[in-house]
């Protein structure tokens, strides 16, 4: 079975719906704010986890993808909750959504072009 990046973002996203309870009465949050934050407060390790996960998605080790899935919740989790002070029960909310799916595709860009950079430059 072949996994995508998009498809484990999506994952992620869809079980931070699980985990939390929409919160119609609080204040909007701007997704594009919101994936700054996490941008900015990305850790290597946050980086490790997106670069692994896109080498088993390839790989086809659906075991070790799904280890990363995992991760990848765990960290979309605490940049949001810990570093960008999002209530944990707001992380279902739509808008929170579309910035963990702004903020997956831009790290899946940028753990791309460093992969590419490095092969350009060999």
């Amino acid at each position: 079975m072949r996994a995508s990046f998009g498809g484990a973002v999506a994952f992620a996203a869809t079980f931070a719906i699980t985990l939390s309870s929409c919160n119609a009465e609080a204040n909007e949050v701007d997704p594009l704010v919101l994936a700054a934050c996490m941008q900015n407060n990305t850790t290597p390790e946050d980086e490790s986890i997106f670069r692994n996960m896109l080498i088993y998605a390839l790989q086809d080790d659906t075991e070790r993808l799904k280890n990363e899935l995992g991760k990848i919740i765990v960290s979309f989790a605490r940049l949001a909750t810990v570093d960008c002070k999002v209530p944990p029960d707001r992380l279902g909310d739509k808008a929170i959504q579309r910035a963990f799916n702004m903020y997956g595709g831009n790290m899946g860009r940028l753990v791309m072009e460093r992969a590419f950079a490095k092969i350009r430059d060999r």
